[in-house]
């Protein structure tokens, strides 16, 4: 459980948003060989990252039914947040359905 007086407690998600690419790297796809290959390694990081906070995300929105007031309202804001997040991946697989792109693997 992270305390108040830790490293990082004061960052917010855009002060995040500014170290995280930085620690990892780029992940947009540039259009060199070279240079892709290492934003695909990139990539897999991102992807490790985002699922491992999902999880936890998901763990405490489990929460959202408790009586105690402070433990109900992190689990709802979590409940909230996938709630959404539902929805929002739901509209781009709608979007998105049946497209293909190029899954050759790169070497």
């Amino acid at each position: 459980m992270r305390m108040e007086n830790e490293p990082g407690r004061f960052l917010d998600g855009e002060g995040m948003m500014h170290i995280i690419p930085t620690l990892i790297g780029p992940i947009e796809p540039y259009g060199s060989h070279d240079i892709d290959q290492e934003r695909n390694k990139n990539l897999s990081v991102w992807l490790s990252v985002t699922a491992q906070m999902l999880w936890e995300i998901l763990d405490v929105a489990k929460y959202h039914t408790r009586h105690e007031f402070s433990i109900c309202h992190i689990g709802k804001r979590a409940d909230e947040f996938i709630k959404d997040w539902y929805e929002i991946l739901g509209d781009y697989l709608k979007d998105h359905e049946g497209s293909e792109g190029n899954d050759e693997q790169m070497d």
